[in-house]
């Protein structure tokens, strides 16, 4: 069983391997392309979360709220596209760990 950890990052999204700290890229981590694009995508989407102030990020709770919501949501997609692993989701707007239930 992998234990992984999708994060939002700079320019690729961090996925994690928990047991090794090794990033994996979901085009090079069993992860089917078209989800692998999703997960690109969101990241993208998350980039002007990510240098922003504590401050700043009060004022984007909305959208912070809707990337983390889609971020959960790709986390429990990459587990079941990996079939052996567990993902948990690190919010880089909440600045923690969310559960996905």
């Amino acid at each position: 069983m992998k234990y992984l950890t999708l994060a939002a990052d700079y320019l690729e999204p961090s996925i994690r391997d928990d047991g090794s700290g090794e990033q994996i890229s979901p085009g090079e981590s069993g992860i089917p392309a078209d989800l692998a694009q999703e997960i690109r995508s969101w990241n993208d989407r998350y980039q002007q979360v990510i240098p922003a102030s504590t401050q700043q990020r009060e004022t984007m709770k909305t959208e912070i709220s809707e990337l983390d919501q889609l971020g959960l949501d790709l986390a429990g997609r990459i587990a079941a596209a990996l079939g052996d692993a567990k993902v948990r989701y690190y919010s880089e707007g909440l600045l923690r760990h969310l559960d996905p239930s």
